[in-house]
């Protein structure tokens, strides 16, 4: 019964974080000071990467791949 909640637990952070990158994907495209883009969507990638490994930085870095094609 523990692991079930951990691994949901888990999933809702991943999916938060996957949120965080989506929003500042979509927020650099529209922030620009001068010619220079500021975009943060990598900070959410690298801590789901160092929280919960390279699959999950993975995942997050493809979803951040999938906001930028979409754009």
């Amino acid at each position: 019964m523990s692991t079930a909640r951990f691994d949901t637990k888990k999933l809702t952070r991943v999916a938060l974080l996957a949120a965080l990158v989506i929003v500042f994907q979509v927020l650099a495209a529209y922030i620009k000071i001068g010619e220079l883009s500021l975009n943060l969507s990598l900070v959410p990638v690298v801590i789901g990467a160092v929280l919960y490994g390279p699959l999950v930085g993975g995942l997050l870095g493809g979803v951040s791949a999938v906001v930028i094609l979409a754009m």
